[in-house]
């Protein structure tokens, strides 16, 4: 684990969760636009993990870097968190490839920090949409065993991903990571697409 970046992380996108939640619900209620521009984003984050421009790659994380690199992953993180804040979407999905693709950061050492930084904002996250007011006539409290569900999978992926994830070339994660985010993109803009031809 790299704490000085899941600390980074957790920090930039803590404030932008804040600023999603209050999107989402004053600004946002229709979510068939976002899910297209989510959809486009992930694609475009796949296909640059693919065929990107080899980025020098700063020793084992943000450990070794200088502070040049700060200001770029909080705003990364501050960026995310307005996006999950808004839509609940796995900010890990996208703080990981933006931190391997513009800031060179090693994949191995962003993993551990970027679920760090999911899990920071995930209790976070549910707190403020339990408890802070939503608008008259707007329910946004979590349901709760849809949740349980998603977090029991998820926590069962991940400690199965840490297991292996050291033991996995670099470049067969990247392609891995590329993969998955290009289906949830296609389910997004497909989703979309058919919505409309209905």
């Amino acid at each position: 684990m790299d704490w000085p970046l899941a600390w980074m992380i957790a920090a930039g996108t803590l404030p932008g969760l804040l600023a999603g939640w209050w999107l989402r619900l004053h600004w946002l209620l229709d979510p068939d636009t976002f899910k297209l521009f989510v959809g486009l984003l992930l694609l475009w984050l796949a296909t640059r993990l693919l065929w990107k421009r080899r980025v020098r790659e700063i020793g084992d994380g943000l450990g070794a870097a200088d502070g040049t690199k700060l200001m770029p992953i909080l705003a990364a993180a501050l960026a995310v968190g307005v996006v999950g804040g808004a839509y609940g979407i796995g900010g890990g999905s996208i703080i990981a490839p933006v931190m391997v693709i513009f800031l060179g950061l090693p994949l191995h050492a962003v993993a551990g920090a970027a679920l760090f930084g999911t899990l920071a904002t995930s209790v976070v996250g549910v707190a403020m949409y339990q408890f802070l007011p939503a608008p008259p006539g707007i329910e946004s409290r979590p349901d709760w065993a849809l949740g349980i569900l998603f977090g029991l999978g998820g926590a069962a992926g991940t400690y199965l991903g840490a297991l292996t994830q050291k033991h996995v070339p670099r470049r067969a994660l990247e392609v891995g990571i590329a993969a998955v985010l290009a289906v949830v993109a296609a389910g997004y803009v497909f989703g979309f697409v058919f919505d409309r031809l209905r």
